[in-house]
C-alpha cells in the first residue's frame, strides 16, 4: 500500500499540506502526530482512512519538535494502549516536557498554548527508546535509523516496501516541483556534517520513495537528495549574509524553483531566519570547540 499522508492542519493557522503524519493501517501505526493544536485534523484524517486515535497501537516519532510530536502526550491520555517510540535523547522530554514547554514559551509567551496546543507528559512505561539502528519488534517491523543533522535525536523509519518515512531528515519540499528541497536547520541542534552522514546513509538504504513531513511523497529520491545536498552547500556559502539578505536569497530560490506551491505554503513553513540562526549557532560551537 502506498504511503498515506495525513494533512495535519493547525486549527489556529489553517494552511493545508504543510505538516504530514503517516498512517500504516496494517499495523495500526502512526508516524508523527503534529502538535496539540492539530489534533482535530488528525482525528478527521484518521477517520478518512477508517482509523481513530483509539484504534492506534504505536506512535513512531521522527523527533520531538512540536510540529511532529507535540500531541504525543494527549494521544496517550486518550488511548491507554498506545506505545510511543522515540530516540533516547528525546525520550526524557516526552516523559517530562517541562523544559520543552519552558523553552517554547520563552519564544511564544502568552500565545504558546494557542499556537501549539497543550503538551502532556507521556507515561514512562509506554516510551520505547531508540539509540542505534533497530528493527522494531512491533509496528510492522520497520527499521529505525538514527538520522541526525536537523536534530541530533532524529530517527527515520524504513518500511520493507521501500518507503523511508524521513521526517525532516530529507528536508522540506514541494513534490509538484520535482527535485526542489530545503534543509531545515533550526538551532540549537543543526549539524551540517552530521547531516551529510545522514544523506550518505539514506543513499546506502536506497529507498524507493521518501515520505517527508513538509510535505508529501517523493518518488525521484536521487534527484531530491542531490538537490537537498546542493541547497545545504549553498546555504553554508551564504552563512555570512545578514539575516535579511539570507532570507531574501531563500525567497528567490523558492520563487524560481517552486512556483507551483500553494498560496500560504512557504509563508506558513517559513523557517529561513531560524535556519540562518541555526547555521550560525553551529559554526559558533565549532569555533568555540577549536579554541
Amino acid at each position: 500500500m502506498p504511503p498515506l499522508p495525513l494533512d495535519l492542519v493547525n486549527q489556529h493557522e489553517p494552511h493545508h499540506r504543510t505538516v504530514a503524519g503517516y498512517l500504516l493501517p496494517d499495523s495500526a501505526t502512526l508516524i508523527d502526530c503534529a502538535a496539540g493544536a492539530n489534533v482535530p485534523s488528525l482525528e478527521s484524517e484518521l477517520a478518512r482512512h477508517g482509523a481513530s486515535i483509539e484504534s492506534l497501537e504505536h506512535l513512531l516519532l521522527t523527533h520531538i519538535h512540536l510540529d511532529h510530536a507535540g500531541a504525543a502526550g494527549a494521544l496517550t491520555e486518550r488511548n491507554p494502549r498506545l506505545q510511543v517510540w522515540v530516540h533516547r535523547v528525546g525520550a526524557r522530554h516526552l516523559i517530562d516536557p517541562s523544559r520543552l514547554i519552558a523553552s517554547t514559551a520563552s519564544v511564544y509567551g502568552d500565545d504558546f498554548e494557542h499556537v501549539w496546543g497543550p503538551i502532556r507528559p507521556v507515561p514512562q512505561e509506554r516510551v520505547h527508546v531508540i539509540e542505534d539502528e533497530l528493527r522494531l519488534p512491533a509496528a510492522g517491523g520497520l527499521l529505525a535509523v538514527p538520522t541526525p543533522g536537523h536534530a541530533r535525536h532524529h530517527v527515520a523509519y524504513l518500511d520493507d516496501d521501500g518507503t523511508l518515512y524521513a521526517g525532516d531528515a530529507a528536508g522540506a519540499a514541494w513534490p509538484e516541483d520535482p527535485g526542489y528541497a530545503e534543509p531545515a536547520c533550526p538551532p540549537p541542534d543543526a549539524d551540517p556534517p552530521a547531516w551529510r552522514h545522514t544523506f550518505a546513509r539514506i543513499a546506502e538504504l536506497a529507498p524507493e520513495r521518501l515520505a517527508i513531513a513538509h510535505w508529501g511523497v517523493i518518488d525521484d529520491v536521487p534527484r531530491h537528495m542531490a538537490t537537498l545536498t546542493d541547497q545545504l552547500d549553498a546555504w553554508l556559502e551564504q552563512i555570512d549574509l545578514s539575516e535579511d539578505a539570507f532570507a531574501a536569497a531563500v525567497h528567490e530560490d523558492r520563487r524560481r524553483h517552486a512556483p507551483h506551491a500553494p498560496d500560504g505554503f512557504w509563508g506558513y513553513v517559513s523557517v529561513e531566519r531560524w535556519c540562518h540562526a541555526g547555521l550560525r549557532h553551529w559554526r559558533a560551537k565549532i569555533e568555540a570547540a577549536s579554541g
